[in-house]
């Protein structure tokens, strides 16, 4: 581990703008002082080379001249990024090791003239914040590492790249932020007369900024991810936004339909500043993610009957049915084991035998593989049948008596006990619907009233005590 201090006089170290000044940290590394990299060279400057997972920390912003991660623990994330953005002024060379940003920014380069350099490997990837480039106004080949973004999710790698023709008028900044959330939502618009009729939940974010600017459309986005649901084929992908299709046109799209390339051309500048989602043309053949077309319930005699269909499942691992009598507070009531992966429609149904008198909410959890879950809309289910109560044994022996209610009380419940002349000789207050009633001195033989009162029920019984 190593830690720069700002205990007065203050720590500083400073990297000699030299090819073979590098500084390799295997262990966390906290800085509350000041970092200096002057370093040359991308093989040189600050190597995070850990086996072990990482922390990067402290009170300063880091800025690299250079900074390799080469973390090999496999650790998911390998490297965590606790306190405050990171900036990389040259090369940033990603070899090994997932990063989770932690909710801050990494920037590559300094100015639309110093837009540093990326080289990657097959591996590496970084999540749960942005990463940020700088962009030259020359033209930049779409599908390579200078137009690469090698963003994704902690499960999942899922890269975006833009391609310039060259930008008119000058460069800027982009920067991208992946949001994965599972499911999809059926859709109902077009793109270029061809409707789309299913986009995934999950969504890549992009802004501009540092005053980018260019004439025309000379952007194009290629996206790309593993674990986006099903995908019977790569042409049957769009990207598009939240309810509408992208800007641009539908390029040539690649890849395999377990790792797609989903192309859009013709993009402006400010065209860039969306929220990007993969769409299918054909919902049978590319369904995506888990799609649930329907979710019910109704009364069915005794009990509540709740259904679900879904059109497709990826990786579904079971269902699980919640209940509540507030919609707020949800207890799980049910588990029904799902189909994994498949591209047909299913129907399923749960009978719940002891639904509460009143409304019942219900909602369905969809759990993946992987433990990942969503939660479906919420429906309310009116239940109504007799409330009643019964006592028993009758006649009694005097000793002791049971008391039933024959329905779920939102509350508590009271039982008052009186003789034949209307004095009280009990008062009780139970929350179980089955109870015993311990008389502490044995009842004298002769008729007996037991009055039993829950919020909107009451209702009297006469019984029996004999020797």
């Amino acid at each position: 581990n190593l830690t720069i201090s700002n205990t007065f006089p203050g720590t500083s170290i400073t990297l000699a703008a030299s090819g073979t000044a590098s500084l390799s940290i295997f262990g966390n590394f906290t800085n509350n002082g000041t970092l200096t990299d002057n370093s040359t060279l991308a093989s040189a400057g600050v190597i995070l080379a850990g086996t072990v997972a990482q922390t990067i920390g402290g009170s300063a912003t880091n800025v690299f001249n250079n900074l390799t991660i080469a973390n090999t623990s496999g650790a998911i994330p390998a490297i965590n990024i606790a306190n405050n953005n990171i900036k990389v002024n040259s090369n940033l060379t990603l070899t090994s090791g997932v990063v989770n940003l932690g909710g801050f920014t990494m920037t590559l380069g300094t100015a639309a003239a110093s837009a540093g350099t990326l080289s990657y490997s097959v591996g590496p990837r970084l999540y749960g914040g942005n990463i940020e480039r700088w962009f030259p106004t020359s033209a930049i080949t779409l599908g390579v590492n200078a137009s690469l973004f090698p963003i994704g999710s902690s499960a999942d790698y899922r890269p975006v790249y833009f391609g310039s023709s060259g930008l008119s008028a000058s460069g800027g900044t982009i920067k991208v932020s992946h949001t994965s959330t599972t499911g999809s939502t059926a859709v109902g618009f077009s793109d270029a007369g061809t409707p789309i009729q299913v986009r995934s939940n999950s969504l890549w974010r992009v802004t501009t900024a540092n005053g980018i600017s260019s004439t025309g459309t000379p952007f194009s986005v290629q996206t790309e991810g593993t674990g986006l649901g099903i995908v019977g084929a790569v042409t049957d992908l769009r990207l598009t936004m939240v309810s509408a299709a992208a800007p641009g046109a539908a390029g040539v799209n690649g890849g395999t339909t377990t790792n797609p390339q989903v192309i859009r051309t013709g993009l402006s500048v400010a065209n860039l500043s969306n929220s990007f989602y993969w769409g299918s043309i054909n919902a049978l053949q590319t369904p995506l993610p888990i799609t649930l077309v329907s979710f019910a319930g109704r009364q069915v005699s005794d009990h509540i009957s709740v259904s679900w269909i879904t059109a497709s499942e990826l990786n579904s691992s079971y269902y699980s049915l919640l209940r509540s009598n507030n919609g707020k507070d949800f207890l799980e009531i049910g588990k029904v084991n799902s189909h994994g992966t498949t591209t047909e429609a299913h129907t399923y149904e749960w009978d719940d035998m002891s639904p509460l008198i009143g409304k019942n909410y219900y909602r369905l959890k969809s759990v993946d593989r992987d433990g990942s879950f969503d939660y479906s809309k919420i429906v309310a289910v009116d239940f109504s049948a007799d409330k009643k109560s019964s006592i028993f044994p009758n006649p009694s022996n005097g000793k002791s008596v049971n008391i039933k209610i024959h329905f779920n009380p939102d509350e508590k419940y009271a039982v008052v006990i009186l003789d034949n002349v209307g004095l009280v000789v009990g008062q009780y207050v139970f929350d179980q619907q089955e109870a015993s009633i311990q008389f502490p001195v044995p009842l004298n033989p002769g008729i007996y009233y037991a009055k039993v009162s829950a919020a909107g029920f009451s209702q009297v019984h006469r019984f029996l005590m004999v020797d």
